[in-house]
């Protein structure tokens, strides 16, 4: 499934781009054009991840008419800075806000809407750019198991972890990995998280501590203003403990958009771009991004329509189908 788990293998599906910063950082930066596009469509990765990860979306996003752009953080993938290590979580802000011009000038030139599909941490740092998202680059939104808050466990281990051994540098990298079965039900990539040298096989404490606190501050101003400018859909899966489903729940109770809609995909887990059934999550994501912005949908003006509370009680629900 994942033919280009490294950055460097990104070059099967496109040529990799470099933005840059004021300051000289560059981000590496991937476009895959449709043939016949009706839409854009911005990618922002998980925490460890990199665009190798997202080849196979971003080739099936763009054989349905969406032309695709993708990058890797700052931190992550072949882009500047140290792999597991961050000073400050906004760099992470940063350089999506930086991919994410470069993607919406791109669809404006050819007059198409463009919509981000935002996945974990990548959900996180939008949300924290929300109040500075050009509300006419934007479209639709995709929120994929968002970072609101940490699950559990995440939490409580990483708090401990950052007691015994971070408090006296913070900036030290100690040995990191997550399990796959975590991330995945799909035994059949499990193999492929080992392989990857881009992963993070190391962690500062300050990072996970600038990701928690930035979860935390994020989640408390998208609770106390709840306005939503951009149509949503939130896609989660029921195994999901790296995330808290919990947090994403009481959110979605409270937040106010032009159009809301969540997926929630039984047996499925964290990453469900990576799991057997992944087609249909890009099938549905497609699907709901034709009834905001494909050809024949009502034109909406992003921040401009009245935001609604109305949906249905309960989440839409899709079962993994068995793998054969």
């Amino acid at each position: 499934m994942n033919s280009c788990i490294e950055p460097r293998a990104v070059a099967t599906v496109g040529v990799t781009q470099w933005l840059s910063t004021p300051d000289g950082r560059r981000l590496a930066y991937t476009v895959v054009p449709a043939h016949k596009p009706w839409g854009h469509v911005l990618i922002s990765h998980g925490f460890s991840e990199h665009r190798g990860w997202w080849c196979h979306v971003a080739q099936a996003l763009a054989a349905r008419g969406l032309t695709t752009h993708f990058f890797d953080h700052f931190h992550h993938g072949a882009s500047d800075g140290l792999r597991g290590d961050l000073e400050r979580f906004d760099e992470i802000t940063e350089g999506l806000r930086l991919a994410g011009g470069t993607a919406g000038h791109a669809a404006q030139a050819e007059g198409l809407p463009m919509a981000v599909l935002c996945h974990s941490m990548g959900g996180l740092a939008f949300l924290r750019a929300l109040p500075r998202v050009p509300q006419n680059q934007v479209a639709a939104v995709a929120l994929c198991s968002p970072l609101l808050q940490m699950g559990w466990f995440n939490r409580v281990i990483g708090q401990t972890a950052i007691w015994l051994m971070g408090h006296k540098d913070p900036a030290r990298r100690l040995p990191y990995r997550s399990s796959p079965s975590k991330l995945t039900a799909n035994p059949a990539v499990w193999p492929e998280y080992a392989k990857d040298r881009f992963r993070f096989r190391q962690l500062s404490p300050r990072f996970f501590k600038g990701m928690r606190k930035a979860a935390d501050e994020t989640y408390r101003n998208i609770l106390a203003k709840p306005v939503f400018p951009f149509p949503l859909l939130v896609l989660t899966g029921s195994r999901d403990r790296v995330v808290s489903l919990g947090a994403i729940q009481t959110w979605l109770k409270r937040v106010r958009t032009p159009a809301l809609r969540r997926i929630h995909y039984q047996g499925m887990v964290h990453e469900l771009f990576n799991e057997a059934a992944w087609k249909n999550v890009v099938d549905d994501l497609t699907g709901w991004l034709k009834t905001q912005m494909g050809p024949g949908a009502q034109a909406k003006a992003p921040g401009k329509s009245t935001p609604s509370r109305k949906r249905s009680s309960k989440p839409t629900s899709r079962a993994t189908p068995k793998r054969r």
